[in-house]
Formats: structure tokens, C-alpha cells, sequence
């Protein structure tokens, strides 16, 4: 079953026994000495069954914790290969994604008016999402940009624990010296639409490369 599938189950459930109690409350039966037995039989078993619903979704929580942890592991080793690599060998592997990266940190998901709800609420995440990583130090911000394609990071395919994790784990310990090439794209994308008018990419320029660059 979906997420969605067992949210309506839950939320059905309860309704039926909110809409119970209710009826309870002013019901006119004369139940006997036995059914009054089975009320109360039947109402324990109900709270028992309530009382393992939360314990089962902490349950499937920490699952989902553990799970995406591991993810995250994965991709921050993945990171920080790609950066010692790329500063071993000083040649950006794939510039197209690192353009494409720096562009979406900075300009954010571009809006449609034919977008459906679920797109819209996709590119507000995604949005978020930028706003965290333009956060960063400037080398954490180079290094998601290096490693990281949109279609890995972006709200319709990334968890919000795997997200959490990269964005918690993705800053190098000491500062580092990049590649020239690095600053060139840098410097060349805030000459081009659509950074050429973003005043915060003007301001991470001048902040985080010119005055860092070596």
C-alpha cells in the first residue's frame, strides 16, 4: 500500500470510532450481562490496537531515518571523492551540471502557470532546498554543485532526511584551494542571464570567490 493508502485507512478508522463514541453517548439499548462482557472485551482489544499505531510509526520513523542515513553516507563518500579529485586533477568533470546547479541554487526552480498543486508544492521544497545550500560556506556550496546533479538533491526525488543529512555533512573540514576553472565559470555565469541581474549571486561572488580565491 501507498503512504497515502494507509493515511486514509487511519484517518477512516477513526472517524468510525469517533462517530461511535458519539452514539454512545446517547444510545437507549439494555445490552445483557454477557454483551456488556463483549463491549468491554472488544474496547480493550481497540485500545491495544490504538496504542500500537503511534509505536508502529515511530517504528517505521526510525526505518526511514536509518534508511536514509545510509543514503546519505553513499553520497557524501561520493562528494568527497569528486572533490579530491577534481583538485588533484584541477578539471571539473562535468561543467553543464555545475552551471546547471549554481544557476538552480540561485534562481530557484522556475514557476508555470500550468504547473498541477503537486509541482507547485515540489518547486516551493525545492526553492527551500536552495535557499539552505546558498547557506553554506562557499566550499560546501561548490562541493554539492560538483558532486550532486539536480535530478539527485531536488524535492521530487530526494527525502527531506536524505536532504538533512548531506546538508549537515557536505562541508569539508579546512578550507580548500579550487581549481582556476572554478572561479572562471563562477565569474562567467554571473555575466549571463539568469544570474547576471541576482544581487545574491553577486554578493556570494564577491563574498565567498573573489576574496577566497587563491
Amino acid at each position: 500500500m501507498t503512504t497515502s493508502t494507509y493515511l486514509s485507512q487511519l484517518d477512516a478508522l477513526a472517524k468510525k470510532v469517533e462517530s461511535l463514541v458519539l452514539s454512545l453517548q446517547s444510545a437507549k439499548i439494555q445490552p445483557s450481562k454477557d454483551q456488556y462482557k463483549t463491549f468491554n472485551a472488544l474496547s480493550l482489544r481497540l485500545c491495544e490496537a490504538a496504542t500500537a499505531v503511534p509505536t508502529e510509526i515511530e517504528a517505521l520513523k526510525e526505518r526511514r531515518t536509518e534508511s536514509s542515513c545510509e543514503e546519505g553516507r553513499k553520497l557524501i563518500s561520493q562528494a568527497q571523492s569528486d572533490r579530491t579529485n577534481l583538485i588533484t586533477t584541477t578539471e571539473l568533470k562535468n561543467r553543464a551540471v555545475f552551471a546547471r546547479n549554481i544557476k538552480l541554487f540561485f534562481g530557484g526552480p522556475q514557476d508555470s502557470s500550468i504547473d498541477s498543486d503537486t509541482i507547485k508544492g515540489r518547486k516551493r521544497l525545492t526553492r527551500e532546498r536552495c535557499e539552505r545550500i546558498c547557506s553554506l560556506s562557499r566550499d560546501g556550496l561548490i562541493s554539492w554543485a560538483v558532486a550532486f546533479t539536480p535530478s539527485i538533491w531536488t524535492a521530487n526525488t530526494m527525502s527531506n532526511n536524505t536532504f538533512d543529512y548531506l546538508d549537515e555533512h557536505i562541508e569539508p573540514e579546512d578550507p580548500l584551494v579550487w581549481p582556476s576553472e572554478i572561479y572562471d565559470i563562477l565569474r562567467t555565469l554571473g555575466d549571463e542571464q539568469p544570474l547576471e541581474g541576482s544581487c545574491k549571486y553577486h554578493e556570494f561572488l564577491k563574498g565567498k570567490v573573489y576574496l577566497n580565491e587563491k
